[in-house]
């Protein structure tokens, strides 16, 4: 189900995450170690089922685009750039943070 709110900021911080603004005045941190650790492509989810975790340390954010208007693609300096972030799953992250 898509959330009825639209991102209307999205603030890049190469070194420690983004800062999210929806249209209701809803802002959610996120923080590099959590957005790799939570990267949804196939490789992380299997690595991630087989109790492995994606390394964060060290990582900063080469790029990060909209996908459409539902996601956001991230590149790491690592080189990764597999997973599409739903902005859906973003706002649900907001929502539970400001609970």
């Amino acid at each position: 189900m898509m959330s009825d709110f639209a991102v209307t900021e999205i603030t890049v911080s190469r070194t420690s995450g983004l800062l999210l603004t929806w249209d209701d005045g809803l802002t959610a941190s996120i923080p590099l170690s959590e957005l790799r650790a939570s990267c949804p492509c196939a490789g992380c989810l299997m690595a991630r089922d087989g109790d492995s975790r994606p390394p964060a340390d060290n990582l900063t954010i080469s790029h990060v685009e909209l996908h459409g208007s539902w996601g956001l693609a991230i590149t790491w300096s690592d080189g990764h750039n597999a997973g599409i972030h739903s902005l859906e799953v973003l706002r649900r992250h907001a929502e539970a943070a400001h609970g």
